[in-house]
């Protein structure tokens, strides 16, 4: 790998891994048998109980996983913690800033509760910096980014079908053909190297660390200069492969798609969602407005993987009054041989007795 004084300067360090995440101080990897391992930074890789296929870890240290079957864990320092939901990708900003990416391509944000609120947009890969800074890529490999929960989707020109943020102003992409892009000076910079998952953890590009397709760990240190190499004559100054993509508002890879109850008006806040109006009652709070239930967790009725009504609305996707979360299943509506627990994970025992299977209380 190449080295260069305003360039990414490459070293190879121990390990195998098929995606990595870090931070100033610390790294979590998962290879390619499924195992997880952590280390701090200069250290040994640490193997950790679990298996996933994705990992992210904030600035905070707090860290979660996904694992085969699209279940989402929570690190709570000496093990995992299932959370609600399923998910294929996962962006973790703090311990109170999660976003995930599910195998419809659909986006969803928490509170690091795993209360989740659909979030508009679609998108394959998804992550979230230290300052609420999100960016993703779409099937297409289209770049888009937002500030939080509140923002709106922006695209930037390229593709890419890999994205990692710390911050507004410090992120770093990988495209289809493998190359490592930074953006500096509002303008992509083609860095050496090559990778297949890379993970930027620190302002500036002061800690960046990759993986090859090889498997290979590579990690840089220091800060990049400002002002980037100049392009020599037919390089790209953005990670394009063709033709440049045509300019949206959202990351939606072709038409909109219209939520599951047109009659609902919704008030994104920084709650959750809160209704507007609704002549059936509120928004199911177990299912967000779902309906059903499927092998990795909540999905609309018409969903090809349906296979039974949601407990809490008994499949009419809404419930009369304001509902609050049991606090004896941690709104999750069972109980399993480990404790609280969703109604499809394969642990349950039976429903919660305080809220008879619910996970809410009226």
């Amino acid at each position: 790998m190449g080295t260069s004084a305003t360039s990414l300067n490459w070293q190879q360090t121990d390990g195998a891994c098929t995606v990595i995440s870090s931070n100033q101080h610390e790294d979590w990897c998962v290879n390619a048998s499924q195992e997880i391992y952590h280390r701090t930074r200069g250290g040994q890789w640490q193997k950790r109980p679990g298996a996933a296929v994705y990992i992210d870890v904030a600035s905070d240290g707090t860290c979660w996983c996904i694992n085969s079957m699209d279940q989402i864990y929570r690190w709570t320092g000496s093990g995992w913690n299932q959370m609600p939901g399923a998910a294929k990708t996962i962006g973790v900003g703090s311990g109170r800033d999660v976003w995930v990416t599910n195998s419809s391509h659909e986006i969803y944000h928490c509170s690091g509760d795993g209360n989740w609120t659909k979030v508009d947009g679609a998108a394959k890969q998804i992550s979230c910096g230290n300052d609420g800074t999100v960016m993703c890529c779409n099937r297409d490999d289209q770049i888009y980014k937002r500030s939080g929960i509140h923002g709106k989707w922006d695209q930037l020109d390229g593709s890419a079908k890999q994205v990692d943020v710390w911050n507004f102003n410090t992120f770093i992409v990988v495209n289809s053909a493998n190359q490592i892009y930074t953006r500096r000076n509002n303008t992509w910079v083609n860095e050496p190297g090559s990778c297949m998952h890379i993970t930027v953890g620190g302002n500036n590009y002061e800690r960046v660390v990759g993986c090859n397709n090889s498997h290979q760990i590579y990690h840089h240190n220091g800060q990049l200069a400002t002002q980037p190499i100049q392009p020599t004559y037919g390089q790209q100054s953005h990670p394009v492969h063709h033709h440049h993509p045509q300019h949206h508002n959202h990351p939606h890879h072709q038409q909109h798609h219209q939520p599951h109850n047109s009659g609902i008006s919704l008030n994104i806040g920084s709650s959750g969602i809160s209704i507007i109006s609704n002549p059936g009652g509120n928004v199911c709070p177990s299912c967000a407005g779902k309906g059903g239930i499927g092998p990795f967790g909540y999905c609309e009725r018409s969903d090809m993987r349906y296979q039974q009504p949601c407990n809490t609305c008994n499949g009419s996707t809404f419930v009369h009054g304001y509902p609050g979360r049991c606090d004896a299943c941690q709104g999750k509506g069972f109980i399993g041989t480990f404790g609280p627990c969703e109604a499809w994970n394969i642990h349950k025992k039976g429903p919660c007795p305080a809220c008879n299977g619910k996970g809410f209380r009226f």
